[in-house]
């Protein structure tokens, strides 16, 4: 806060001193540089079916009216749209788009007595249904983040010391826990939060059953694991318990209305379900990060991130060394079989009988990914970079000015 008030202050002060330059347009190179913060650049938000421009140069007085130039690949400009728009305007949503293609928007100003002025900087934007949701641990903020990943919709929070985060996919939702609340939070594809509160006394991992309609959630401090059903009721949740004893549940993945349990520190995992069904397999080095397989079965790291098992809730077992030994976590392409694991710092595509298909490196700190196999994109999480890939490695976007983030979640967009 003393930070905002000084740079409020400052700029009053310069302000004060100028009063005759301040409204000059950008384009005069006796503006004031001190000044540059003040504007919005033009931006563009990637969404379903649309476009949002945005833009704020109404600071200035000398500016007679804006376009909006737009092309697709390498194409030429057009005005898009043909009119001059007020200088007052700061947004327009271009809905003459097609999900999957990216446009280039330009802004030109019109100078009273200079005429029109091409600004240099241009905006890229790819719409489209998808989204992903990112946890940023360290600023307590969680994020949803545009179809293309250059940019956010909205940041909600701040939470003191998030723990989980999940997606349900059925209406868009994005539900969170913190360690400090007793309680589980939604926030609405449109950015409202709301708290439920329940009987956990320290929030910890968070997964979500889309079919079965039911929520996992990891009570840390009592070492339980609780469920409830979707949609939430009321302001507080009815909460059912796994009849079971854990050392230290991590790692959730509902399937079939139950759910697979990573219990670290006892180095087991096991399926449960509330209607009675249970399996179990023990003796397992420090299994962690949890990842759903086809066929109603679980992958999971163990030994530190340097081998992926997979468990069947048969009883089967297949071991699958990594060629590294910091595995952080993985997703499986159901279509496929295929299992990406994430290092941290490369990643390995892992065909479904165990062989070795693929390996990227130059990843800085990984510390999440999931797949969008409706779009057919790999988004995958650093700690201060989300990054959107083609399954076969090309880079589409690399959003950065993350503190520190703890998982990333993605939508495709299909709903219910």
């Amino acid at each position: 806060m003393r930070a905002v008030l000084f740079w409020s202050f400052l700029l009053a002060l310069l302000l004060s001193g100028c009063t005759e330059r301040k409204r000059r347009n950008p384009l005069d190179p006796l503006a004031l540089q001190s000044l540059e913060g003040m504007l919005r650049e033009l931006e563009a938000l990637a969404g379903d079916g649309e476009v949002v421009l945005t833009w704020n140069y109404t600071y200035f007085d000398d500016i007679a009216g804006l376009h909006l130039y737009r092309r697709v690949g390498d194409g030429p400009f057009g005005r898009h749209p043909a009119e001059l728009l007020s200088p007052e305007i700061r947004e327009f949503v271009d809905r003459e788009v097609e999900n999957g293609t990216t446009y280039e928007y330009r802004l030109g100003l019109v100078i009273d007595g200079e005429g029109e002025q091409l600004l240099e900087d241009s905006a890229l934007s790819t719409p489209g249904r998808e989204v992903a949701w990112v946890a940023d641990r360290q600023a307590g903020i969680v994020w949803k983040i545009g179809a293309d990943g250059r940019r956010a919709h909205f940041g909600q929070g701040r939470f003191p010391s998030l723990e989980g985060m999940a997606l349900d996919l059925k209406d868009g939702s994005c539900w969170v826990t913190d360690r400090f609340f007793s309680g589980v939070y939604r926030i609405s594809p449109d950015g409202e939060l709301e708290l439920h509160r329940a009987d956990i006394a320290r929030g910890g991992n968070l997964a979500i059953d889309v079919e079965g309609r039911r929520a996992w959630v990891v009570d840390a401090e009592r070492q339980e694991v609780r469920w409830f059903a979707l949609p939430a009721q009321g302001d507080s949740l009815n909460l059912g318990k796994i009849d079971a004893i854990f050392a230290t549940p991590g790692g959730l993945v509902p399937q079939e209305g139950g759910c697979w349990i990573a219990d670290v520190e006892a180095g087991r995992v096991l399926y449960s379900h509330p209607d009675g069904e249970r399996v179990e397999f023990r003796g397992l080095d420090r299994p962690a990060s949890l990842a759903s397989a086809r066929g109603g079965g679980v992958w999971a790291l163990v030994e530190g991130g340097q081998t992926l098992m997979r468990l069947d809730r048969d009883g089967g077992e297949m071991a699958i060394a990594l060629p590294f030994a910091d595995g952080q976590g993985m997703v499986e392409d159901s279509r496929t079989g295929q299992v990406w694991v994430l290092g941290a710092s490369e990643l390995a595509i892992v065909g479904a009988g165990g062989d070795l298909q693929g390996r990227w490196d130059g990843l800085e700190e990984g510390v999440g990914l999931d797949i969008d196999e409706v779009q057919e994109k790999l988004w995958i999480a650093t700690r201060g970079f989300l990054w959107k890939f083609t399954l076969s490695g090309q880079t589409l976007a690399r959003l950065g000015g993350f503190s520190g983030l703890l998982k990333v979640a993605v939508d495709p967009g299909e709903g219910g």
